[in-house]
């Protein structure tokens, strides 16, 4: 597991006390990251290929990967 132990998002680096994994990959992201997450159009398939992974045992699934140009689309949606 990929655990922040400097009190940082591994994604937008802020200060954050709760985080949670990713659906994309394996960053321990702040709350507002993963809402911005959240509005990703391939959010939903990282969801569904991360539960078929989990259901057929895969516990340690890695995710589909940053999408191509997520850190982009995720700025503007931020702004």
């Amino acid at each position: 597991m990929n655990l922040p132990t400097d009190g940082k998002c591994q994604r937008c680096r802020k200060d954050t006390t709760v985080t949670s994994m990713s659906k994309f990959n394996t960053q321990m992201c702040c709350i507002e990251c993963l809402e911005i997450e959240k509005g990703h159009p391939q959010y939903n398939t990282a969801v569904t290929l991360e539960i078929a992974a989990v259901k057929q045992g895969n516990f340690n699934y890695q995710g589909i990967g940053l999408p191509s140009g997520y850190s982009k689309w995720a700025a503007d949606i931020a702004k």
